[in-house]
């Protein structure tokens, strides 16, 4: 299998089961649901989160160059070709 396809193809697979445990886990937070099987158990913690709101900060802060730092990633995208795309004869 061509590595562009495989890769393609993995990243399809890994959406599938995502969704599958994004369904699972509502399950399990609904009350009275058994938490506990033969093999597994399920704990549910809860936790709390403080989140800055830069959203709340004057101008004069968020456009100031010296409190941002740039850095660069890579991001794979993944599309299918469409028909159109593909060319079987040469152009005259």
């Amino acid at each position: 299998m061509d590595l562009v396809d495989e890769f393609a193809q993995v990243r399809a697979e890994i959406r599938v089961l995502e969704d599958r445990a994004a369904r699972l886990r509502d399950e399990l937070l609904k009350p009275g649901v058994r938490l506990r099987s033969n093999q597994h158990e399920v704990i549910l913690r809860k936790s709390t989160r403080r989140s800055f709101q830069k959203e709340l900060l004057p101008p004069e802060f968020l456009n100031a160059p010296r409190f941002w730092r740039q850095s660069e990633q890579v991001t794979v995208f993944v599309r299918p070709i469409e028909d159109d795309d593909l060319q079987l004869t040469e152009p005259f």
